[in-house]
């Protein structure tokens, strides 16, 4: 920004002061009656302020990531996102918070759909507002609509690999992988930190292969969806906070994520998920509950 130039007109011509004289201050004319020198009234000159600096944030390093990746336990919020291209508002898909224990092993999932996409199927999706826990031997599911046929509202799926969860449209789920941190173990390249401040450091980063997008459950067998998605490079940010808090990640799935979850996305519109990743929560009680359903009273409802 240029500030225009202010012209100030030049002032008259300061008259030389003539009969200049020396003030000397001696002897007794300067003096008081008993021969000490007059202090000057003067007051004391104040030193200007000294400017105030600030100092320049420094980057947090790339290398903190680490820190997240080495979490035993933890929890995470995703968010998956579709909307225009242009800075607008964009509709909130749905959300899942996960809680985690890999050494347990113990993976808990709950997912709720938002009212727009209930709204634009017609009905609840199937695996919405419903809450999934897998250990390495079992998958359970929490569906309250369960106790009126089983009795509880715990019902098991089956073991970690051979279950019930493409039922609800979801892929198995290794309790031992947090998927964040597989997206930040996919990252391909040197991540460029774009914007440095007070709070932490935004990097760019591009994943590789898919990292983090959620599969359907049809989408994980197919051979031509995992082939699109091997040769996928999705361009997305990573804040690193400054001090204790969550780290950040955004990335952008649009050119991929029909083919993987069977969402359309408009020409005009982007699809991205976003993760807030605490790593610093107190240990927890990966404790299954004490009453469990078997699947076979849930076959007739949700068949």
């Amino acid at each position: 920004m240029h500030l225009p130039s202010i012209h100030f007109k030049s002032g008259a011509h300061a008259r030389l002061l003539a009969g200049l004289a020396a003030l000397l201050v001696a002897g007794t004319g300067a003096c008081g009656t008993d021969g000490d020198t007059v202090a000057s009234s003067a007051a004391p000159s104040t030193p200007a302020p000294e400017p105030v600096t600030t100092p320049t944030p420094t980057a947090v390093p790339w290398a903190e990531v680490e820190t997240y990746l080495a979490a035993r336990h933890g929890q995470y919020r995703k968010t998956d996102w579709l909307g225009p291209d242009n800075g607008d508002q964009v509709n909130n898909l749905a959300t899942e918070i996960v809680q985690f224990d890999r050494d347990a092993p113990y993976h808990d999932r709950s997912i709720s759909n938002s009212a727009a996409v209930t709204e634009a199927l017609g009905h609840e999706p199937p695996g919405s507002g419903i809450r999934f826990v897998t250990t390495d031997t079992v998958t359970l599911v929490r569906y309250p609509s369960a106790v009126e046929a089983c009795g509880t509202q715990w019902v098991d799926l089956g073991d970690a690999e051979g279950n019930h969860l493409a039922e609800f449209g979801l892929a198995p789920v290794d309790p031992r992988d947090v998927e964040p941190f597989e997206v930040l173990s996919s990252i391909v390249g040197e991540p460029e930190p774009v914007r440095v401040d007070a709070d932490g450091t935004l990097y760019e980063i591009t994943v590789a292969g898919g990292a983090g997008l959620q599969l359907t459950s049809a989408a994980a067998t197919d051979p031509g969806v995992l082939e699109t998605l091997a040769g996928a490079e999705s361009i997305g940010h990573a804040f690193l906070p400054a001090g204790v808090g969550p780290l950040e990640l955004h990335v952008d799935y649009t050119d991929i994520a029909a083919a993987a979850t069977g969402i359309q996305v408009p020409d005009d519109a982007i699809y991205r998920s976003t993760w807030l990743i605490n790593a610093d929560i107190p240990e927890f009680d990966p404790a299954l509950p004490p009453e469990i359903a078997d699947w076979s009273c849930l076959e007739d409802s949700l068949g």
